[in-house]
């Protein structure tokens, strides 16, 4: 008796989809749990916009210029000049260390 098998009918098992509830679960929490302080506060705060909140913040120092002020294409040279250099010479240094770490033909 004690190397009998035991057997179990389809009604003990349960459905395929019992099995993903802990998955179910843990994802509406992971979906709820911060669009829900989002959802609250947007419902619960004052709404209360005057000149002086909506300026921009800039240190405790009263703007001077407006917050939507243009940049020269300058700064975007400079910035594109930048990423091409930095990967320019992030390429190479695998490349170096595979060559000097790799034993010469002979």
């Amino acid at each position: 008796m004690l190397l009998q098998a035991t057997t179990t009918t389809a009604q003990n098992i349960g459905s395929p989809v019992t099995a993903y509830w802990p998955v179910m679960i843990f994802f509406v929490v992971a979906i709820v749990f911060p669009v829900l302080p989002i959802v609250l506060g947007r419902f619960l705060r004052p709404a209360v916009y005057g000149k002086g909140k909506m300026r921009p913040y800039e240190c405790g120092i009263d703007p001077t210029t407006d917050a939507h002020s243009r940049f020269t294409v300058r700064y975007y040279i400079v910035a594109m000049l930048f990423l091409i250099f930095d990967v320019e010479t992030i390429w190479p240094l695998p490349w170096a260390c595979l060559l000097y770490t790799s034993p010469s033909p002979r």
